[in-house]
């Protein structure tokens, strides 16, 4: 189960993503009542797999993300969500009409098309007999605007006649190939198509679409995911192959050549564009292997991807009225841009929201210092709360690499370590940087290349730190990384360990969290820093877990995310566990995390549902995601920050997040000589200010999270008239401010 809980790019779990946010619509759920919202400034990026240019207005382009539609006005240097109208913002295809830039169509995961007349500000399903089709590919006939083609996943080829409003199947001919993952039309003659498919390589309609034949002679790779088209002369065509890179017909599809030269030994091409000032010059974007360019008409290629940072390059889209000038879209990073067709490229993401972030982590250091480790894009460093974010991947493996798991050492908040994997079960091991993210380097002696999914750090002994893998079970390091030994005595065979947590009390005491491996399930305990290892899984059945938390202020309480069983508590140190999940409208636990300063207030982020929060120790939960767009309720990473408790981070499938809970009033009461005003409430911290009637007002003397006395004498009874509401608010230093308060003298 470890492979697939990491696998969010695969089909399962997006489509669970996507059934449980419908199963959020309809089921009931308890609202979080308290003030303040969820804020993100990125880390900005994300998986672009679509691209598209207003040819009237160049500076306009739109790209297609797992979290909807963005819109740039300025040449990618700020990008805008426009996903109003989308019921799925899973984006694989955008196209514009050429006639009228301001309607475009998007081809939708499992919802057909959807289009919009207003530049993306507002969009309707535009799918009649194709709702439930994941639409790939989308092309315009130049001829007749109001004509379209869509390849599909399952379903082949469909068009529309009417500029969307109804779809009919085109696929005679076809056959079994119905994965249609490329399209291109003739310019010269629009009612000559190109498919490229998913297993039975190229087919050629010359009828509109309404019958298909092979045209694959020559290609020795089937799976075609790119097509080419020259428009000077439409009888050239380059088809990208996934595994042997690109081929070349000069004869409108009767035969191909390989036109691979320059390419890796295995060229995944995902894109490709021509450059519309010069047939000969084209581009080829490829999956883990970044951009190439070929200048002769694709008999030779060059690799051009100085500062693309990201490999994956997932959509190409050249500027008609710039030609030296295009943009890729990547998978995870975002959008990059060049000027000099394709010599250097600049990051242009911002705003562009849909980085994941799978873990977090919190320095001791003040102000504290965030780092947020993403799927494909590294690990980003925050000095200010997450307001603004920088990348932090000089020596780090990212090629593909998800930074599962970061953990800080707690006597110096500028060593950390970043442990890796991948979908696929494989990874590069551990980094370690010792200034704060500026470099790494990587500490694996006797761990490989193991897919890392949990880290934790002694606080005791911080050279000493624990590994949990996919497969392989635990391992610990007692020298700072230098070198690992695998502890896993009474653990499972092949055991996936996707999380560890330490007794802050006890650091002999380990708790491991088992979700894969033979009989690898539930919760084990180890005593002796894990030289040996006991089941403590009475409760939790045969529930994988993944996820633990361990109360800082009650060790013998803790926590236990499941998947498909939600949350489950223990009171005695894990010798028992009952469920603690009553209002959890999902039960896909991805992730925990409690107040350091009470063990009954806890949040759980969930896989598709967001994030809940518990005040009674689990007994209750309520819904609070308020500021998280519903594409970002993945939630696999959260954190309180310790200096903080009010201040939480929460990793989503849209970037990171943080929240500020305000503080709350629920009742004042006046005391007389000298006059003073005893305060109740919630989240009250040291240093807390008082609003009355709009007088700002210092003298406050804070008793605890729950009680504070606000003073003053005569100077402060006089803002009260008698039998008149005045206003009270209480104001946190980190900014939470409370709900006025009408307090009657």
């Amino acid at each position: 189960m470890a492979k697939m809980r990491r696998e969010r790019n695969g089909w399962c779990l997006v489509r669970l993503s996507l059934l449980a946010l419908l199963a959020l619509a309809l089921a009931p759920m308890a609202l979080w009542a308290g003030s303040g919202q969820w804020t993100s400034n990125g880390p900005y990026g994300g998986n672009c797999s679509a691209l598209a240019i207003d040819p009237s207005t160049p500076g306009t382009l739109y790209t297609g993300t797992e979290d909807g539609v963005f819109r740039s006005d300025n040449g990618g240097g700020s990008w805008a969500a426009k996903n109003d109208g989308l019921t799925n913002v899973v984006v694989f295809a955008l196209a514009i009409d050429p006639s009228t830039p301001t309607t475009l169509y998007a081809g939708i995961l499992f919802s057909g098309v959807f289009k919009s007349v207003d530049g993306g500000h507002s969009w309707a399903p535009a799918n009649n007999g194709i709702k439930n089709t994941a639409v790939f590919v989308l092309v315009i006939d130049p001829s007749d605007p109001s004509t379209l083609y869509a390849g599909t996943y399952g379903d082949g080829v469909v068009r529309s006649t009417d500029g969307g409003s109804s779809w009919t199947a085109i696929d005679s001919g076809l056959g079994e190939n119905a994965n249609v993952l490329s399209l291109v039309i003739d310019p010269s003659s629009p009612s000559t198509l190109y498919a490229g498919t998913q297993g039975g390589g190229v087919f050629r309609s010359t009828d509109g679409g309404n019958s298909w034949t092979s045209s694959s002679n020559g290609l020795t790779n089937l799976q075609v995911q790119a097509l080419a088209i020259d428009p000077s002369t439409p009888s050239t065509i380059y088809a990208g192959t996934y595994g042997s890179g690109v081929f070349q017909s000069s004869d409108g599809g009767n035969s191909w050549t390989a036109r691979s030269a320059g390419f890796p030994d295995q060229a995944f091409v995902s894109t490709l564009a021509i450059d519309p000032s010069d047939p000969a010059t084209l581009y080829a974007g490829l999956e883990g292997g970044g951009l190439f360019l070929s200048t002769d008409g694709g008999n030779s290629w060059t690799s051009r991807h100085s500062g693309l940072w990201s490999l994956w390059v997932e959509a190409l889209a050249t500027d008609s009225s710039m030609p030296s000038t295009l943009y890729a879209g990547t998978g995870g990073n975002g959008v990059f841009r060049s000027t000099d067709g394709g010599g250097s490229w600049t990051d242009t993401s911002n705003g562009l929201v849909g980085t994941e972030v799978d873990s977090l982590a919190i320095g001791s250091n003040s102000p504290p210092t965030l780092y947020a480790g993403t799927r494909v894009c590294g690990v980003f460093r925050s000095t200010d709360g997450g307001n603004s974010w920088i990348d932090i991947n000089s020596g780090l493996s990212i090629r593909m690499m998800a930074m599962q798991a970061l953990a800080i050492d707690p006597s110096d908040s500028a060593t950390l370590y970043a442990g890796t994997g991948n979908s696929s079960g494989a990874g590069d091991g551990i980094f370690k940087s010792t200034d704060a993210g500026n470099s790494w380097v990587p500490v694996n002696n006797d761990l490989g290349n193991a897919n890392i999914l949990a880290l934790a750090v002694d606080r005791a002994s911080p050279s000493t730190l624990y590994a949990g893998t996919n497969v392989g079970g635990v391992f610990q390091s007692t020298n700072g990384g230098s070198f690992w030994t695998p502890i896993d005595n009474g653990l499972p065979s092949l055991a996936g360990v996707s999380a560890l947590v330490i007794d802050p009390s006890k650091p002999s005491t380990l708790y491991a969290g088992l979700d894969g491996g033979d009989g690898g399930f539930g919760v084990f305990r180890s005593t002796d820093e894990g030289n040996s290892w006991t089941a403590v899984s009475t409760g939790l059945a045969t529930h994988y877990v993944l996820a633990v938390a361990i109360a800082p202020s009650s060790p013998t309480t803790l926590y236990a995310g499941t998947l498909e069983g939600g949350v489950f508590r223990s009171t005695d140190g894990g010798d028992s566990w009952t469920p603690a999940s009553n209002g959890l409208t999902n039960l896909w636990a991805l992730a925990l995390a409690i107040d350091p300063s009470d063990p009954a207030t806890l949040y759980v982020g969930t896989n598709g549902g967001g994030i809940f929060q518990s005040t009674d120790g689990g007994n209750s939960w309520v819904h609070m995601n308020e500021g998280i767009p519903n594409a970002a309720w993945f939630i696999p990473a959260l954190a309180v920050d310790p200096s903080d408790p009010n201040r939480l981070y929460a990793g989503t499938s849209g970037g990171a997040f943080s929240f500020t809970i305000a503080p709350a009033i629920a009742s004042i009461k006046k005391v007389a000589a000298p006059f003073r005003l005893v305060v109740t409430g919630s989240h009250f911290e040291a240093g807390a200010t008082a609003t009355i009637g709009g007088t700002p007002w210092t003298k406050v003397s804070v008793k605890s999270a729950t009680k504070l006395v606000i003073k003053g004498g005569g100077a402060l009874a006089h803002l009260f008239l008698k039998g008149q509401a005045v206003a009270v608010t209480v104001t946190n230093p980190d900014g939470g401010v409370s709900a006025p308060f009408d307090f009657t003298k």
